[in-house]
């Protein structure tokens, strides 16, 4: 994720998934990425939720940006449901990373995408200013995602139409939430991440296409920071498990012990 200021970008790099950047983050207790932990090891609350009113861009400028490949713009809004409250944000840029930051029971991706926010709506001085939207993409089926392919991955210095409101509500809104940090330096804790559970089909074609942007400035090197402890946060799904189990149940995830057998 970045939002932040360019020096930041120019002083860091990925050659060790951002083990070195003790320096350039307020490490705190709510880093991310993170593993999400097994569904029956999370809680499950169906208040959570997402709503998406994006814009189609006409004249889209996607292109590499900060170890990235990015495009920026007015993306429209992100409408949220927490189990305490309500809140609106603002959709200010998307990105990608290679391989996924986030993992999935130990289970890495090829491509991650990264939507992110600004909070237009919320309580005064909410800590959570920005919110993220995560979206991986498996390329074991090989098939072209219509949506990579609007980018021009192999041009980016064309403009592209992107209808990204098309792309995200075809999606299950089943995801998982929890509270976290950018994941670049300055590595701030301010971020509501929702992360949506069905990876999308990407061809092996597009990975390729993508990840170059950005890797022929940093030789040898990936884009994804390594995952972070999750130590004592609660770590949501909004949807039932294998077992039909969610709400009712009482459940609680640490990195050292669960209420679950």
């Amino acid at each position: 994720m970045e939002k932040h200021a360019k020096s930041h970008h120019d002083s860091f790099d990925y050659a060790d998934g951002g083990e070195s950047w003790s320096k350039l983050c307020s490490i705190g207790k709510e880093q991310s990425p993170i593993d999400f932990p097994k569904e029956k090891e999370m809680i499950c609350d169906k208040k959570v939720s997402i709503d998406t009113k994006y814009v189609k861009l006409e004249h889209g400028v996607f292109a590499e940006a900060h170890h990235t490949a990015r495009l920026t713009d007015n993306l429209g809004i992100l409408n949220v449901a927490l189990p305490d409250q309500n809140l609106v944000y603002k959709g200010l840029q998307f990105h990608f990373h290679h391989p996924s930051e986030h993992t999935v029971a130990t289970k890495s991706y090829p491509i991650e995408l990264h939507i992110v926010h600004s909070l237009e709506k919320g309580p005064e001085a909410y800590p959570k200013t920005l919110a993220v939207l995560g979206i991986v993409f498996d390329d074991s089926q090989n098939i072209p995602s219509p949506f990579i392919e609007s980018l021009h991955p192999e041009d980016v210095k064309e403009e592209c139409v992107v209808d990204l409101q098309k792309f995200v509500e075809a999606i299950p809104k089943d995801l998982y939430h929890y509270q976290g940090s950018l994941t670049t330096p300055p590595c701030t804790e301010i971020v509501n991440w929702f992360f949506l559970k069905t990876p999308q089909n990407i061809s092996k074609a597009q990975v390729k296409a993508l990840s170059k942007i950005w890797e022929d400035s940093m030789p040898g090197q990936h884009n994804n920071r390594k995952v972070c402890p999750i130590g004592e946060r609660k770590i949501y799904r909004n949807f039932d498990d294998e077992r039909g189990g969610c709400c009712g149940v009482i459940q609680f995830y640490s990195h050292t012990y669960s209420t679950l057998s």
